[in-house]
This record gives C-alpha cells, structure tokens and sequence, in this order.
C-alpha cells in the first residue's frame, strides 16, 4: 500500500529548507495495517508526504477494498486532497484493472496479497500555500472503499506552522577584554582663602566641607582591595577680578596647597600627583552668564567673547555693568574660585564568580566584556539575562557594543519597543545594520530588511547571508 499519510511539518532549518517529521508508527484498518516511516517535508514550493504502509497484518476479503485519502486542512477549513491509495483483495483489484474504480478514479491501486509479507510505499507533493501553515494533515480511512467516508475512522496528523524566520541567526557581540581597567572619581572643592593668601586653612569657614570632599573620594578607594589608586589631578582656578598676574599666582599657589594637604593626609608619594591652574574660570563666568535671564546677558557675552585682555575685560565689566558686576562678584564669583580633583585608579580583573558578585554591588568595577561574562550564566529567556545588558548600557551610555547587544538581546524575545531605543546607540557598524535588518526581516518588512542585511553581509558579518536566504524565502511564498 502507498499511502503514507505524513506528518506534514512547515518548519526549516536548512536554506534549502528541507526537512523531515517523523512520526511513531500508526496503525490503520483496526490494527491490521502499521504505518512506518511516516514523514512529511517541505522541500522548496513543495509539500511533500511519505509513508510506508506494512500490510502483513491484513487479511482482505477477494472483493473488498479500503481507501485511504491523504487532507490537509487548514486552520480556516481550506482543504487539499492529495491522491487517494486504495488497496483491493483480488477479485476487486481486477474489476478496478477492467473498469476503473468510479469511486476514487486517480487513485494509486494495490492489490493485497493475503498472507505475504508486503509494504507500500505512499509519496506525493503538492505546492505549498500559506493557508496550509498551522493546520494539519488527515489520513480518511474509507474501509468498504465505496466512498461511504462518513463511516470511516480518521488518522489526523498536526502540521507544524511554517515559520522560516525561526531560523533567523542574530548573535550576540562580546566586548574586546580590556586589559587595564582605568576608572575616575572627580570633583570640585571650593575652598575659603584669606585675602591674597595660598595657605589652607582647615577650619576656615566652609572648608571643613570642602576637604572632606576629597577626602571622602580617597577614603571611598584607597583601602580597596580591588583597587590601586595610579593618579591624583588638581586643577586650580581663581575669580576674574582683579590683575591677571596675582590671579595666576593665586591659582597654581591655592591647587599646590590643596595637593600638599590631600599628599600629608596620606603619605602619599609626591610623583603620585599632577597639578595645573587656570589663572582666571572665564569660561565658567561665559556658563553662568548664558544659563541667566539678566537683562544685558547678550553684551555680557560679547564682552567675555571678545579679543580684549583679561584686566581689559575685568576693567570694562566693572565700568559698564557696574551693578551686575556687584551681582557676580557676591553670588557668582566665590563658585569661580575652585579646584577641581580626579582620582584616578586601576581595577584589577575579575572571573565569573566574581563579577557575578560585583554586578549587583559594585558593577562600576566591571568592564563590559566580564559583564558579557555574566550574562552567559543565565538563560536567554531569563529576565536575568536582559537585565545584565541593560545593565551594561547603563553603566556605559554611550557604547555602541553595550547597547547593541541590549538590542539583540531584545530582539530574541521580540520586544520591539527595548530594541529600537538600543539600536539608536548602537552605531552604525555592520553588526549594528544586521540587527536592524534582523528586526525589520522578523517584523515582515522585507523591503526594509534587505538592503541592511546586504550590507552587513559586505561588512562581514557571516550570519547575514543565511538571513538573507530566510528573506528570500519568505518573499517567494507571500
């Protein structure tokens, strides 16, 4: 008997997309015949259904005969009959051979012969539809082969749903290993001098608050295990009023105090730190002036702007604004007296355990590739998972690597909405132009898709070109 009612599976793996279901063995006619090597592809545009019908088991009258007719049915009631097999005892099989069989004329004719051992291969393809995707396939079993199907037991098989865009290829990309791990804290403190002075004065109106700032800086790192402190930067600056030469001392001499008392608080060594000064913060001046709502704010800046000598522009602010310069000097001008610090520092590398540790409690320690790290530990639909990327983006805002595996990670799990905002910092690398393709290709925007794709795949980005394949597969059969 060749009817080998199949399993039809609408799903690939392959770019040839051919693939095969199998399915445990059946048994039709009330047992007496087993269905083995059933098996439904699609190969191409084609559906393709196979069997092997053993009929050992059957013992069939002269003239009696069943019929069994392969549907596939889809999920909206579209059906498709494949050929019909019908197996005849001898007597029938001749009178069909004679007259033809009225009942199911195209079908595939077998004569049983009782009590050989006997197998009937069943194969046919039919085009592939896009109703067929989701139904399934029924093997109706006519067993008095005169068409009475309303009596007939029915063998139904599920068609698995046609999606090749499962076999879309999105990979994540791992961060290059950094292999010194320099992070910063910084700061300002604005500390209180005597008139003309360069000396601190520790307990001299605010600067108890202000040398704890960096103070606190230090203390925060120092005694870290993790942690080795490699430079101190202090940058002084003094208020633009007054001469330009007495501010110049005034600011290399207040940033060279600070540096010795941070240097004492600690013992550090001299070489640890870089001092530097602006002898006069104009340009923090020019901020506040253009952040303000004053009334002459637009000649305010031009002056600041212009190509005159820093006494010129002092004197110049004094004579024509004199009430704004009042204004500035009292409110503004105490802020432009600062130092600004970075302490610089070298985190030692960590393994898994431990950057899985440190991610929830210290994640600014970690560089991006011992976070990639981590996420390889959780599974890739856990909300770990996603949450160790968002994780890293956060950390590191503006890094294309961060942010485009925030992306693909949200891609995999089809949330759009994540993915997009991801890809728009993601940049525009041929890894970035894949995953945007990717995501066009599972939305079913193939117009859009495809030229990304294309030019990933001239990026080098291997994966591309398998995708590209799903796309034109796709395309073929909507």
């Amino acid at each position: 008997m060749k009817n080998l009612l199949l399993i039809i599976i609408l799903f690939f793996s392959s770019f040839f997309y051919s693939i095969t279901a199998q399915q445990a063995p059946q048994t039709l006619a009330q047992g007496d015949i087993a269905v083995q090597r059933f098996s439904m592809d699609r190969v191409a545009d084609q559906v393709v259904v196979g069997m092997q019908l053993n009929l050992d088991g059957l013992h069939l009258k002269p003239n009696r005969s069943i019929a069994y007719t392969p549907v596939i049915t889809g999920v909206d009631g579209q059906q498709l009959a494949l050929q019909p097999l019908v197996i005849s005892g001898r007597k029938q099989y001749i009178v069909y051979e004679r007259e033809g069989n009225k009942q199911y004329p195209t079908a595939m004719e077998v004569r049983r012969h009782n009590g050989k051992s006997q197998q009937v291969d069943y194969l046919q393809s039919v085009p592939y539809a896009s109703w067929m995707s989701g139904g399934n396939l029924q093997l109706i079993e006519d067993l008095c082969g005169c068409g009475k199907q309303w009596a007939s037991e029915v063998a139904q098989f599920p068609i698995f749903d046609f999606h090749p865009e499962e076999g879309i290829v999105l990979a994540l990309i791992e961060p290059e290993v950094q292999a010194t791990k320099v992070r910063q804290e910084e700061g300002s403190a604005y500390l209180d001098f005597p008139v003309n002075k360069i000396i601190i004065y520790p307990d001299y109106r605010r600067n108890p608050v202000e040398l704890q700032k960096i103070i606190g800086t230090i203390d925060l790192i120092k005694d870290d295990p993790f942690i080795t402190i490699t430079d101190i930067s202090i940058h002084g600056y003094a208020s633009p009023e007054g001469p330009y030469n007495n501010n110049a001392r005034l600011a290399a001499g207040r940033a060279e105090a600070l540096k010795e008392y941070v240097r004492k608080q600690y013992a550090f060594p001299d070489s640890l730190f870089h001092v530097t000064s602006t002898p006069e913060d104009w340009e923090g001046l020019r901020k506040m002036v253009a952040a303000s709502d004053l009334a002459d704010k637009d000649q305010l800046l031009e002056l600041i702007d212009g190509p005159q000598t820093p006494d010129a522009k002092d004197a110049e602010l004094k004579r024509k604004f004199a009430a704004t310069y009042k204004f500035m000097l009292a409110d503004w001008y105490p802020a432009l007296r600062h130092s600004d610090y970075v302490v610089q520092y070298v985190v030692r590398p960590f393994n898994v355990v431990e950057a899985t540790e440190l991610l929830y409690t210290r994640p600014q320690l970690l560089s991006l590739q011992e976070i990639f790290m981590v996420a390889q530990t959780y599974p890739v639909d856990s909300p770990q998972y996603q949450e160790v990327f968002e994780t890293a983006a956060r950390l590191h805002p503006n890094d294309p690597t961060a942010n485009l595996n925030v992306a693909i990670a949200a891609i995999n799990r089809k949330d759009w909405p994540v993915a997009q905002r991801a890809l728009q910092k993601a940049g525009n690398s041929p890894a970035a132009n894949h995953a945007r393709g990717v995501m066009l290709l599972w939305q079913g925007d193939l117009d859009a898709a495809e030229p990304l794709l294309i030019q990933a795949e001239k990026g080098g980005i291997v994966e591309a070109a398998s995708n590209l394949e799903i796309l034109q597969e796709i395309r073929k059969y909507r």
